[in-house]
This record gives structure tokens, sequence and C-alpha cells, in this order.
């Protein structure tokens, strides 16, 4: 099933006409904000000296499942009503080696991140996220933009809109989270340090390491009730009107921290973004990101496979010390469950020493 996600960020430029940040954080994806997603400005890539504040704010919708609730729901006549907790129980009954899905979330998820460049080279970064579940109901945009482009609806319209599930099943083990999610939370919260590596092949070169701090509500998708680390590396060519990003990174999860109640496999990610400038104040970008899932080793369908984004950015400078940007992507089928559409705003400046 073919995703859409357009989020609507803002980042801090290094210097007055200089290209933006290749990406002010990790994407709105629930089933992967408690985990330690990495984000490319926790390499430090263009920090402003001294301080620089960034307040960020993203719409995600979430549906992606396997055949089975359909088709359960279908044969009970059930189709436009509220998939049930018996038709699971039945499902497990029924096919009990098969690996089975139902995620329906829609919500928000804000962030705010403050950055502070050191010296030597050193940059710190610490983020402080948000997560809103169950609301405002704009699900219905992504079954409208399905249809306008005659793509699958994935049986999107065989239930009401405004759901909230996360439903996984293998081989007796169950994550299974209703309405009770929904509301606002805060979400565990991240610090990284970042420094220079050198210059090699004519890119500069940075490493981080990135802690991921218990502070959301375990027993959520807002906290995992773990500490998580890990380790990234990023090589950027820059020029007058082209900037190019590589970057990679793996994240040791805590074996006491859980999603959901599953235990969580360790991840890795892996991104390249190129950007071209456009005129005096404007940049181009385009991106591809692959991402595992913490839940690799909990089932083999979707939910356990490697999520890959393709995206495009347009940003445009905020006068001398900030960034507004666009960024519309594609999450490509086949691939691991993500969200399917997101929309954001956010606003980030340089503040000076």
């Amino acid at each position: 099933m073919l995703r859409t996600t357009a989020s609507l960020l803002l980042i801090t430029a290094a210097a007055q006409g200089g290209p933006p940040l290749p990406t002010s954080g990790a994407p709105p994806d629930p089933m992967r904000l408690a985990s330690a997603p990495a984000s490319l400005d926790e390499l430090g890539f263009a920090a402003p000296t001294g301080w620089a504040a960034e307040v960020a704010l993203a719409y995600f919708n979430l549906w992606n499942g396997t055949w089975h609730t359909g088709t359960i729901h279908k044969e009970f006549g059930l189709l436009g009503t509220p998939l049930q907790a018996w038709e699971l129980r039945t499902l497990e009954e029924r096919h009990p080696a098969d690996a089975i899905h139902r995620f329906d979330v829609e919500g928000w998820v804000g962030a705010v991140t403050v950055i502070r460049k050191l010296s030597p080279g050193l940059v710190l970064t610490a983020r402080v996220p948000w997560l809103v579940v169950g609301s405002p109901h704009w699900d219905s945009l992504s079954s409208r933009f399905h249809r306008a482009v005659g793509l699958d609806q994935a049986r999107r319209d065989w239930f009401p809109r405004g759901g909230s599930i996360v439903y996984a099943h293998y081989q007796g083990a169950t994550i299974e989270a209703w309405e009770e999610q929904n509301g606002s939370r805060l979400v565990d919260a991240t610090v990284a340090v970042s420094g220079p590596v050198g210059e090699f092949l004519g890119a500069l070169h940075r490493w981080s390491v990135v802690v991921q701090a218990p502070t959301g509500e375990r027993g959520t998708l807002a906290g995992s009730g773990g500490w998580d680390g890990g380790l990234r590396w990023g090589a950027q060519w820059s020029g007058e009107r082209h900037r190019l990003t590589v970057a990679a990174g793996y994240t040791w999860l805590d074996g006491g921290g859980r999603l959901l109640g599953a235990r969580r496999s360790n991840i890795a990610y892996a991104q390249v973004v190129g950007a071209r400038r456009l005129g005096e104040n404007s940049w181009l970008e385009g991106s591809a990101r692959v991402d595992s899932s913490p839940l690799a080793g909990f089932s083999p369908s979707a939910v356990g496979r490697e999520a890959v984004v393709i995206t495009l950015r347009l940003a445009r400078r905020l006068g001398t010390k900030g960034w507004g940007s666009f960024e519309l992507g594609e999450n490509l089928p086949k691939f691991g469950a993500a969200p399917d559409f997101t929309l954001g705003l956010g606003v980030t400046f340089a503040l000076g020493e």
C-alpha cells in the first residue's frame, strides 16, 4: 500500500545564505517514537554558533494491517462498524500460525528541541517530544487521496473513521491497545552529543552519541520504560548550490523496556539526502530513509519489517536566522508499517550566545 507523508518543519541556518539542516527531526512514527529513532540534527551539521531553539508539530495517520481483520469483519456482516475484540480472539483461534496485525492510529507528534554549539565543534542537542492520539479525525484525507489517484483503499472504507487500535499477534504473543491510548502524553526525551571526525573524500564527517531517557508513560506508545542508546555517523558534501548528506546509525534498546508490553529488537537506520539551491533563499531537497523495526523479533509481517520513506522538501530562509520548509514523502509499498500521511508546522531560530 502506498503511503504519503507530508510535514511542515522549520530549521536553523548555519549561516546567512547557507542551506538548511537535512532534516530537523525523526519522522512522526508512533510505533518508533519511544525507541530512540535517529534524527539528522543529532549529528550537528550546520548548527549555528551558540544556542538555537525549535518547536515542531506534525500530524500523522497510520493505517496498516493484514487481510484477516477485514475478512472476518465482512464475514459477520459488520462492514462500517468498529472492529471488536471478539473478532480478534476468533482470528487467533482460527489462524494460530499466522502473523496478524491491524494498526489504526491518528494524532500529533510535537517536539521542543534545544541545540547548543560548543567548541571545538561539539554540538549538544536535547529534545522533549509529546504525543497526542485520537484526534483531530482527519483520517478521511488519506482515503480521499487514494481514491483520487486510483490507489487501493486497503479496506479503509470497511471500518469507520476515528478509531484507535494497535494490534499484533504472532505465535501466542499479542500487542493490543484500543482507545485507552487516546490523549496527550510526554514522550521519552532524547539527548545527543556530536562532534567532528574529520574530512575524507571531500566530505565533512561527524559522529553522535544518543541517549533516550524513560520520561514517557510506560505501557503506552509514548514510553518504553527503558534507557536506550545509539551511535550515529554522517558525512556531508557542501557547495554553494548543493549539499549531499549520508548517515547511518545503530540503537541498542534497553532489554527492560517494552513497546506496549512486547520485547523490542535493536534498530538500525540509513539515510541519503540531496539538496539543491533555488534562488537566493530557497532549497529543494530529496531524501531516502530506511528504518528497521523495534518489533522485528516479534512478527515477520509488516510490523517487523523495515520502513522505507522517500521525501521531497522545499525550504526557505526566514530572515537571517531561521528556515521554513514544506516536506512531502512516500512510504514505499511492500515494506514495513509506518504512517501513511503526515502534515506539520514548526519554527526554529538561532538565538546566539
